[in-house]
């Protein structure tokens, strides 16, 4: 801010200072030039300011003749006219009506014609773009959900789900392209304990969030499975969830209203699932689910050597190939 313009606004300032104070001085033409004649926009709001005490006539006739308040005017002007058309979409193709609106209700000289007519073409397409984009942003598109391997009981230190490095990610990730390849994955402690569940479905949800993922496509192994069980319930959107050898218990229900479909993958081989895993609290048999229309009971028979999958091979791509899994991920 130079010294003239700082000065301009404290005349400004002063006036209305009387304004508010009840004398009546005279209207500051001087001072209303000056402001619509400077360079800075600050000054035209102050200039406009002083002008909107007069009338239409008035503005006229002390305005219109001085050129160098043209362009203060022609903002000014462009945005009444803006104004009048409460919504972008109300332009008329031609320029005839504005025109005399111009003429006809301000009779405007033709160089602040031109001048405001130009302003109203910029304003109005700016206005144009701008909700544009705001409709575009509330026609979201949908959002495909973040992969995620989420891993077992002591399985912290393994690398068979760790992204970019793992078999079983690198299999996953060739029919599920939006697999979290980051170098933060989800991992929790892996204790044998119903606290460290707990406190990895909390983990699991601030990860999520951490991704800005609003939901997850997710294949969980042993008592990650319960993990994720425990982290719907806590909020968590999960689209898709594949449960490898989870045990069936009973502090683990389901949510779905926050689980679109659940695919309980099992084997007859795996003596971790059950008995061991779901000793006390064992739900049914502790292998399977009720079916329904969004949860499916899938049995892996064919480990890819000629024998049932344990435990372990669950998370083996040749179990995967050899028990037609595959069709999980498509």
């Amino acid at each position: 801010m130079n010294e003239e313009h700082g000065l301009l606004l404290r005349h400004a300032a002063e006036f209305l200072v009387h304004q508010e104070s009840g004398s009546k001085p005279e209207f500051p033409q001087i001072l209303a030039e000056e402001l619509l004649s400077s360079e800075y926009g600050d000054n035209w709001r102050g200039g406009l300011y002083l002008a909107s005490r007069l009338t239409r006539e008035q503005i006229a006739e002390r305005f219109f003749q001085r050129r160098a308040t043209f362009p203060a005017l022609a903002v000014f002007l462009a945005t009444g006219m803006a104004a009048r058309s409460s919504r972008p979409e109300g332009r008329t193709s031609s320029s005839q009506i504005e025109m005399s609106y111009l003429i006809d209700r301000w009779r405007t000289p033709d160089d602040l014609l031109r001048l405001t007519l130009n302003e109203y073409e910029n304003l109005v397409n700016l206005l144009w773009q701008s909700a544009a984009t705001e409709e575009r942003q509330y026609v979201t598109a949908p959002q495909r959900p973040l992969g995620v391997l989420v891993h077992g009981t002591w399985a912290a230190k393994e690398n068979w789900w760790r992204p970019n490095v793992g078999p079983f990610w690198k299999h996953v990730q060739s029919f599920w392209p939006h697999l979290y390849a980051g170098s933060s994955p989800f991992a929790w402690s892996g204790k044998n304990s119903h606290a460290a569940r707990v406190a990895a479905a909390q983990q699991l949800v601030a990860w999520a969030q951490a991704q800005g993922a609003t939901s997850l496509d997710v294949i969980a192994h042993s008592h990650g499975g319960n993990v994720c069980l425990l982290a719907a319930r806590l909020g968590l959107q999960i689209n898709r969830l594949i449960l490898l050898g989870t045990p069936i218990r009973t502090e683990y229900m389901l949510d779905l209203k926050r689980t679109g479909s659940i695919a309980n993958v099992f084997s007859l081989a795996d003596s971790v699932q059950t008995p061991l895993g779901t000793v006390p609290h064992r739900r049914f048999e502790g292998r399977t689910l009720g079916d329904s229309a969004t949860v499916s009971n899938w049995r892996a028979e064919h480990d890819g050597s000629g024998s049932e999958p344990g435990h372990s091979e669950l998370h083996e791509p040749k179990t995967w190939t050899a028990s037609a899994l595959d069709a999980l991920l498509t």
